[in-house]
């Protein structure tokens, strides 16, 4: 264990057991001490616990308490593992002596059907763990299970789901504050539920006419998002909601308000965030420069360059690209 302490006055402790780094910056030395102490107790101890009879479920447990949680993304690497869990009960229960390639071979079976992107990240997720089950952990596995596994092909062409003017009317005519997370979802371009439903009051300036994001998905700089006049009379028309976000309604709440009027309506193969989608299209269309459509959006210019490419090819790129 490495204890140091940097420029802008806080700690920063380290620590190396079996070829695994783990480092976290504290406001005090203290804290640095104690972590580093309880992260190589919980490592050794379980190192010296090699038997195979450890359940998935419980090597995944311990993975998320000493690697998960100690990263920048670790709510969604959290919410990843707690949905294995509990959609794939037959995988996690099987143990360490148990399992094989040709279980994980089921288990892409079956994500594949909820998208290429879900099953390629749940198998890293997998092969990473391995990694440090194998390394880190000292399990005597002859393979990485999951290593040989044929990860999905991305759709090079992107998702192309439209949404037509009678689908967009059935959203538009649920209840106030749905109405408006819809309307916004489908004209301002901001992600869903990491930007959208945090909007605050203090985030909209009805003198400008604008938003302004203050803490997106990459914790990048404020975005500016502008407003229509129709759109500055939306959101004013829901500020008496006795709350302080603009949409005070969980992400929980908007997915099943989504769900009830996609299965009444019989609206098939749609998702929430097709609707920031189609605004993104739409901009391609318009034939809006990359970089525009990147500060709009709060995409990455790799990001946005890529987004231009799949809805208007290479035309676009030649045009605008470089």
């Amino acid at each position: 264990m490495r204890i140091r302490k940097r420029q802008n006055g806080k700690w920063q402790v380290e620590i190396r057991i079996h070829r695994q780094n783990i480092s976290k910056t504290f406001a005090d030395k203290k804290s640095c001490i104690q972590f580093g102490n309880s992260v190589e107790k919980q490592l050794r101890t379980f190192n010296t616990t090699k038997d195979m009879s450890t359940t998935v479920e419980q090597v995944i447990h311990k993975y998320i308490d000493d690697f998960s949680i100690h990263r920048k993304q670790s709510a969604n690497e959290i919410r990843k593992w707690n949905k294995i869990i509990r959609d794939y009960p037959w995988l996690v229960r099987l143990s360490l002596a148990e399992i094989t390639g040709e279980h994980f071979l089921r288990f892409r079976e079956k994500r594949l059907k909820d998208g290429s992107r879900a099953l390629n990240q749940d198998l890293s997720l997998f092969s990473v763990m391995f990694k440090k089950v194998i390394n880190v952990y000292g399990f005597p596995l002859q393979n990485n299970p999951v290593a040989h596994i044929e990860r999905a092909k991305e759709n090079t062409y992107g998702r192309r789901r439209i949404i037509t003017r009678r689908e967009y009317k059935v959203f538009l005519e649920s209840q106030e504050p749905y109405r408006l997370f819809f309307l916004l979802a489908r004209n301002i371009g901001a992600r869903p539920f990491s930007e959208i439903t945090n909007f605050r009051w203090a985030d909209f300036d009805n003198i400008n006419n604008c938003l302004y994001v203050r803490s997106g998905k990459t914790n990048n700089a404020t975005r500016t998002i502008p407003l229509t006049k129709y759109l500055v009379k939306q959101i004013e028309k829901n500020k008496n909601n006795n709350s302080e976000y603009i949409i005070p309604k969980s992400k929980i709440a908007i997915h099943k308000k989504f769900a009830r009027l996609t299965n009444k309506y019989a609206i098939d193969d749609l998702q929430i965030y097709d609707f920031r989608r189609q605004f993104v299209r739409d901009l391609v269309e318009r034939d809006m420069p990359i970089r525009k459509i990147a500060r709009l959006t709060g995409h990455s210019w790799s990001s946005a360059f890529r987004l231009t490419e799949l809805y208007s090819g290479e035309k676009h790129l030649r045009k605008f690209g470089h």
